[in-house]
């Protein structure tokens, strides 16, 4: 059941995402989709495996800007990709994907140590000892 929550993230950010796909070339489309992508990574992962949340919030910024990192250098140019490979390297860098990547991967962590990584007691979901009423 606890896994479930993050089915349901990763639902809502692929539903987000195709809306932000109906927007025209610009901020919503460029920047919120960025946001978007992130979020979606980061809960589809974490309804698969439990792994920590600053882990993964890690990786999946890692994961995220590596392509930026890519365009930067011009990649698919200097190795002349074509086809999905250059549509996965991507060919026109912007700084500002990296804001919004880290925007999206802070949102999804915070929601995931507030909210979603609680499980049936407060006690187990802030890491506080349970007291035991029988002594």
């Amino acid at each position: 059941m606890h896994r479930f929550r993050y089915w349901i993230a990763a639902l809502a950010a692929l539903a987000a995402g195709l809306a932000v796909l109906q927007f025209p070339e610009g901020f919503v489309r460029s920047y919120l989709g960025d946001v978007v992508v992130v979020v979606f990574i980061y809960a589809a992962i974490k309804s698969l495996v439990d792994v920590a949340a600053l882990k993964l919030a890690i990786g999946v910024l890692a994961f995220a800007t590596l392509p930026e990192i890519l365009q930067f250098f011009q990649i698919a140019e200097r190795f002349h990709l074509t086809g999905a490979m250059r549509i996965a390297v991507g060919t026109t860098f912007d700084p500002l994907d990296f804001l919004a990547y880290a925007v999206g991967t802070a949102a999804i962590y915070l929601l995931d140590i507030m909210l979603l990584g609680r499980r049936a007691s407060p006690a187990s979901a802030l890491h506080l000892p349970r007291w035991n009423s029988r002594r």
